[in-house]
């Protein structure tokens, strides 16, 4: 019935109103108890809510207070969550909220110990990539979009402890039913403390999370992230700056990859493994980044500033600021660490410390085309191919000190270090300035202005040696090696080159010819005006070999413009004793005493020869006055040096001139390197002027050599050191003076008669004395005796009489022919016939002509004699030119009577006497001995350096005495 249906559909709607409202009520209930309940499935242990409202309409639900506590701890705090859900995922049983908003949120994120699972909010996430089948969780979560603020996450992990504020967090897309699904972030907030923005896509469910988006990231401390490398990390700290691209990717067993393009900069940092440390104030990076597990790649620029690597074995770097732009890529394997890469960089204030050894450099640039550089634990390896260039740089060790103002190097270096060993293998060309190495014990040191080099060095070092192997061609500038606590210069070269330098693997080293251009050796450092002890306008060696085994060979040594000072001090040392003593002292048998003496380096030179201008200067001081003289070698060989063969002989030959006038000749064989000297040697010296000698003859005899020169004819031969020889010595024109009552006393007891009178027997009728000078004795203990010579010879000059062939040469104009003591001379002279003049007078008389062209022919048939031309006045030729004076007065004074005023002044004046001076009288006596030289020079062609002036004298005290000129032999 109608009444009866109506009462059933009202009753239906009150019921279906009725669970409606049951259902709306009961719906939240029923929610949070689901939620509640999926969280504790999920592992969380203690779920709360305050208050669940939810619109069935609008499937609109806000969760107030909700917390998840897990081992006692909040895991996740929610004061506020308002989403939007879809109503049939529900009955599948899936959550799948389109929109969610959180503010002031709490949660904490926490990987377990193997890192297999994830703990969020207390909710526990199985992350395990087994192929098992897993057992699916009751409820999925499908998150299609979340915004958070002010909010804070706290991750968690063995690795890692991490705490995160989120001013400002958009997620989308997140499903626990697919990880691999990428989720969207927006992020702008704190990550431990430091300003983080960041967008990109996550996968932070999947097996390998990863991250890709741009980031950038202020003042992020790089302590906490020390434990992610723990494997190769022990310590870090410091702080990050970076903004750009990045991608990061965990994988399976942990490891994480990182890519990054952008800037990255690390200040007052600090990385450390326990073998290793490397700290900076500043890093930055511009470019691309990428990161592997032991492998690290860059590209882009990089700068560092005041940067220190220290290591276990006492190897530290430093530098003040780098420059980097190329590539590099690090391989930090714990067997095998290598770095590689190409670019340019710039190093300032860089120094290396290892063990002993400081390496500082002020300036480094490298423009490098291919390098590497691998350190292993048991060898380090290093190759560069490019260009380097390093200034102000040096080396400071216990034993030396180096620094060089620039090195430039361009081409191929291979480096491999040991432990037992270090090999350098260099290939291309060097340029350098201004190096010196000093060595700190002696204080002495070697430098250049400049070098060059163009070719291949091999250096190998070991404890024991170091080998150098060098092939090409070697130039250096300005070569000086200096002994600084003597303040003396060993050694300065102007310039050197070594051309085709080889070194072969037999150890041998040759050179085709090397070249040096002005050379010194002894110069006094503190005062460049002193004369080197020994000079060389150039040195040429031809065609060098060299080896441990065999020694050097030369095949020919030419030494150009050679320049000698030998000088003896006053306590009989030498110049070069300083020399001696710093070569001694800086020698390395002297640095080390106590080991045994090397052998002698075998040498071998094919000839030596001298070309040029050469002069060797000789100074005596031990001598009063001091003797000096001058060789001058026009010629010089020597060829044949063998030190290998003592036995072998040398030929020598030296031809020159001593002083102005003195030739030298000698030439014959000689064994250098025999225990004890032994030589043939033959000469020749001629010419020698012997006033030089009487610095040694006046101390010795106690007579001044006041004129005449010497021929020597010197034959000499030793046989081991014992020396036999003699010297046939003929000296012309020998005049002497007496000194020393003491020393001349003892030379005439020793030749039994005045050495005046021996000298005097001894002239032959040339005015010639000849020698022949024994010599013998030991090479250290040379015995020259020339007083048995002169005995010898006072005999044979007795029985001959060099007046008798004057006389006869001279009839019948020789009748005065005498023997004289002149006034002043303590030596006899042989006196011819004297030259007359009138008084007053210089003009030859026509009447002596005859009798001069006698003298003219004996000068011509006996070249060896000479005439000495001695001009004397006397009183009658006083008179004789006081009457001429009076002559001209009275001349000149007729010659001006022309008025008669004038002659009555002339008649009232008195005239004095004319006087005639002594430098009046010797210029007429001059003129005399002048006239005769000219007369048989023009007349007879008499050469000049055959008649001998001397100085002219005044005979006043004799009255008998004739205006004359003196002729002596």
């Amino acid at each position: 019935p109608a009444k009866k249906r109506h009462s059933r559909l009202i009753l239906t709607l009150i019921l279906v109103t009725l669970i409606t409202a049951l259902i709306v009520s009961l719906l939240p209930q029923a929610l949070g108890y689901g939620l509640k309940k999926w969280i504790s499935e999920q592992g969380g242990e203690q779920v709360t809510i305050g208050n669940i409202d939810f619109n069935p309409f609008t499937a609109e639900l806000r969760i107030e207070n909700l917390i998840v506590t897990r081992e006692a701890q909040n895991q996740l705090t929610l004061p506020a969550l308002e989403l939007q859900l879809e109503w049939l995922p529900l009955w599948k049983r899936q959550i799948v909220i389109t929109g969610i908003q959180l503010s002031e949120t709490r949660l904490q994120l926490q990987h377990n110990s193997n890192g297999q699972q994830l703990v969020m909010g207390g909710m526990t996430f199985d992350l395990s990539s087994s192929g098992k089948p897993q057992e699916k969780s009751p409820w999925e979560l499908r998150l299609e979009q979340i915004s958070l603020k002010k909010s804070r996450l706290i991750y968690s992990s063995p690795q890692l402890n991490s705490s995160v504020t989120l001013n400002q967090l958009t997620l989308s897309d997140l499903n626990t039913a697919d990880p691999e699904k990428p989720l969207k972030l927006s992020f702008e907030g704190t990550i431990d403390n430091a300003n983080i923005n960041l967008k990109g896509e996550a996968t932070p469910l999947s097996t390998t999370p990863a991250f890709n988006g741009h980031i950038s990231l202020k003042a992020l401390s790089l302590a906490t992230y020390t434990s992610l490398f723990k494997s190769h990390i022990q310590q870090s700290k410091g702080t990050l700056l970076t903004e750009g691209t990045i991608a990061l990717q965990q994988s399976p067993n942990r490891d994480i990859e990182a890519n990054f393009n952008g800037t990255i900069e690390l200040s007052d940092f600090l990385v450390a493994s326990p073998s290793q440390q490397l700290t900076g104030e500043q890093l930055t990076w511009k470019g691309t980044l990428a990161a592997k597990p032991n492998n690290y790649t860059l590209e882009g620029k990089l700068g560092t500033k005041a940067m220190t690597y220290q290591d276990d074995t006492q190897r530290s770097y430093k530098q003040s600021e780098t420059a980097w732009s190329g590539t590099l890529a690090f391989n930090l394997d714990p067997q095998q660490k290598t770095i590689k890469g190409n670019g340019q960089l710039t190093l300032k204030g860089s120094s290396l410390q290892e063990s002993q050894n400081l390496i500082e450099a002020g300036l480094a640039e490298l423009s490098l085309q291919q390098g590497s550089l691998s350190l292993s634990t048991d060898e380090q390896q290093a190759t560069i191919a490019g260009k380097l260039a390093i200034h102000d740089s040096s080396l400071r060790s216990t034993d030396n000190d180096l620094s060089s103002k620039l090195l430039k190097w361009e081409g191929t270096t291979a480096l491999k270090q040991t432990t037992h060993s270090t090999q350098v293998t260099s290939d291309g060309t060097l340029n350098g300035e201004i190096l010196q190495l000093i060595k700190v014990a002696s204080s002495a040191s070697v430098g250049y202005e400049a070098i060059q080099w163009q070719g291949v060095i091999d250096l190998e070092q070991t404890a024991e040696q170091i080998a150098i192997k060098p092939t090409g061609n070697l130039s250096l500038q300005g070569l000086n090696v200096k002994d600084n606590s003597a303040q003396l210069g060993l050694l300065s070269i102007g310039s050197i080159e070594l051309q085709q330098l080889h070194h072969s693997d037999v150890g041998l080293i040759t050179s085709g010819q090397i070249n040096a251009e002005a050379i010194s050796i002894g110069n006094a450092l503190d005062n460049s005006d002193l004369t080197p002890q020994l000079q060389l306008a150039a040195l040429t060696l031809k065609q060098i070999h060299y080896s441990l085994d065999s020694g050097l060979s030369i095949n020919e040594i030419e030494a150009t413009d050679l320049k000698q000072q030998l000088s003896r001090a006053t306590d009989k040392s030498w110049n070069f004793d300083s020399l001696t003593q710093a070569l001694q002292r800086l020698s390395p048998a002297n640095e080390n005493p106590t080991d045994p003496p090397s052998e002698p380096m075998p040498i071998q030179i094919g000839l030596i020869t001298l070309l040029g201008d050469n002069q060797i200067s000789f100074q005596d001081k031990t001598t009063e006055p001091a003797f000096e003289t001058q060789l001058v070698p026009t010629r010089f060989t020597l060829t044949n040096i063998d030190s290998r063969s003592p036995e072998k002989v040398a030929q020598v030959e030296l031809k020159g001139r001593m002083g102005e006038s003195t030739l030298l000749d000698l030439n014959g064989t000689l064994t250098p390197f025999a225990d004890k000297s032994t030589f043939d040697l033959q000469g020749r010296i001629e010419g020698l002027e012997l006033p030089l000698l009487s610095s040694y003859t006046a101390p010795l005899m106690g007579y001044k050599l006041q004129s005449g020169k010497a021929n020597s004819d010197i034959k000499l031969s030793a046989n081991a050191g014992k020396l036999e020889g003699s010297s046939d010595l003929i000296i012309n024109q020998l005049e002497v003076d007496p000194l020393s009552a003491e020393k001349m006393a003892a030379l005439q007891t020793q030749l039994s008669i005045p050495l005046e009178t021996a000298l005097g027997m001894l002239k032959d009728k040339n005015n010639q004395i000849k020698l022949n000078l024994p010599i013998s004795g030991d090479t250290d203990n040379i015995n020259v005796d020339p007083s048995d010579a002169i005995n010898q010879a006072i005999g044979r000059a007795m029985k001959k009489g060099a007046k008798t062939y004057l006389a006869t040469a001279l009839f019948p104009f020789g009748t005065l022919l005498t023997l004289v003591e002149l006034a002043g001379d303590a030596a006899a002279k042989v006196q011819l016939d004297p030259i007359p003049f009138e008084s007053g007078s210089s003009q030859i008389n026509a009447d002596q002509y005859a009798y001069l062209e006698k003298v003219a022919q004996l000068l011509s048939d006996r070249p060896e004699i000479h005439i000495r031309l001695c001009g004397v006045s006397v009183n009658a030729d006083r008179l004789a030119l006081q009457q001429q004076q009076e002559q001209l007065r009275l001349k000149d004074k007729e010659e001006k009577k022309a008025a008669e005023k004038e002659k009555e002044t002339e008649q009232g004046t008195k005239q004095l006497p004319v006087i005639i001076s002594d430098e009046q009288l010797n210029s007429l006596a001059a003129e005399r001995a002048l006239a005769i030289e000219r007369h048989l020079a023009k007349k007879h062609q008499i050469k000049g350096d055959r008649l001998i002036s001397c100085l002219p004298r005044i005979e006043e005290e004799k009255q008998a005495s004739l205006p004359r000129a003196d002729l002596l032999i």
